[in-house]
């Protein structure tokens, strides 16, 4: 599967357009999917990225929602929608997701979702996908709330990466960098 991570609307396109652009070139991967589960705290919302998705030739039938858990339905970030993902992948049997965020969200997206992953789905395989760097112009993310351009949000997001770290919400860089060497060796042997 291929999931657009959830961001506001000036942040959005860029995942949405990697992914679509992805899709297009691989056409047999079965789903398109993204959060639906707010459009309050900045987020677009699915059916944003849905007609987004359409527009750019992405077909109605491939794309899904993945659903925000009952429990974190009043708290949507990164954590609680990884925890959604990862509820998604299971239920539905998915064993391979390409994360697609915008670029300066893209580490500490999979590095969320990575550190979500327990004893209970280890065979499942998460790859990264970046959307183009936007160099100019300023942008709203996190809720809607953080405003930066590309070099004021990177420096944002490893702050969080150390923070969500020590709050145990993020596994170590060593962890992280195990789990992409076990799924490396697992995709080229």
């Amino acid at each position: 599967a291929i999931y657009c991570v959830g961001g506001t609307v000036d942040t959005q396109d860029q995942g949405l357009s990697i992914a679509a652009m992805y899709w297009n070139k691989h056409r047999d991967i079965p789903v398109v999917a993204a959060l639906r589960g707010t459009i309050n705290h900045g987020y677009c919302g699915f059916e944003f990225c849905r007609d987004w998705l359409i527009s750019h030739e992405v077909s109605l039938h491939k794309i899904v929602p993945v659903d925000i858990l009952s429990e974190d339905k009043d708290t949507v970030n990164t954590y609680t929608e990884g925890k959604a993902l990862l509820h998604h992948a299971c239920v539905n049997g998915w064993k391979k997701i390409i994360v697609c965020a915008p670029y300066f969200h893209q580490i500490r997206a999979s590095s969320t979702f990575i550190s979500l992953l327990d004893r209970q789905n280890p065979e499942l395989w998460i790859f990264n996908l970046p959307g183009h760097p936007q160099w100019m112009g300023r942008f709203k993310h996190s809720q809607g709330v953080v405003e930066g351009d590309l070099f004021e949000l990177l420096i944002s997001e490893f702050g969080r990466l150390f923070q969500y770290h020590n709050k145990g919400d993020i596994r170590s860089c060593r962890e992280l960098l195990a789990y992409y060497d076990r799924r490396d060796r697992e995709f080229l042997s």
